[in-house]
């Protein structure tokens, strides 16, 4: 059942759309549609719904995300609807100000700043993916062990980049 405070409040929608971490590929790779969910009616939206054992999922960032909002709001899958940050929940049951909620968001938006470099500067060419994605991606190219130093000072970066954010994620936006 849905949170009944999610998008309720008009503080929790100005959150959002200064956020949209769980949209953009920042917080999750896929999301598995529900058995409730219409794969058919959601490609017709434009999600790239794909047939996953015997289930359906779509990749993040979702095409849906759009100008900070989601274009399909109305029609958004279960999974969608249902989730609400730990950083919302926090918001929504009065434990933090939204001014102190969206610092929140502007620190995580200048780590993943960071992160970003990190990850052009490491080889990555493809930031349509998400976040986890590109990692594991530039993660998994071959060691060449005659680098320079320039080669393990990039790698050792974003490494600790990654390491900082996903701390400030679990910390602040997941449970």
């Amino acid at each position: 059942m849905a949170n009944p405070l999610h998008h309720s409040v008009p503080a929790g929608q100005s959150l959002c759309a200064s956020c949209g971490f769980c949209c953009n590929g920042v917080l999750f790779t896929a999301v598995t549609l529900q058995s409730t969910d219409k794969p058919e009616q959601l490609i017709e939206l434009g999600l790239d719904v794909k047939r996953r054992g015997r289930g359906f999922r779509f990749a993040q960032p979702c095409v849906a995300f759009k100008s900070g909002r989601c274009s399909i709001y109305q029609q958004r899958p279960g999974h969608c609807a249902k989730f609400d940050c730990r950083l919302l929940q926090k918001l929504n049951l009065g434990d933090i100000s939204l001014i102190d909620a969206i610092e929140t968001v502007k620190k995580a938006k200048e780590e993943l700043a960071k992160l970003e470099t990190s990850l052009k500067e490491a080889g990555d060419a493809n930031p349509e993916l998400a976040l986890n994605t590109r990692f594991r991606r530039v993660m998994s190219q071959p060691l060449d062990l005659s680098a320079g130093p320039a080669f393990w000072k990039t790698r050792s970066r974003l490494t600790k980049a990654v390491q900082r954010f996903t701390a400030m994620v679990e910390k602040r936006f997941l449970d």
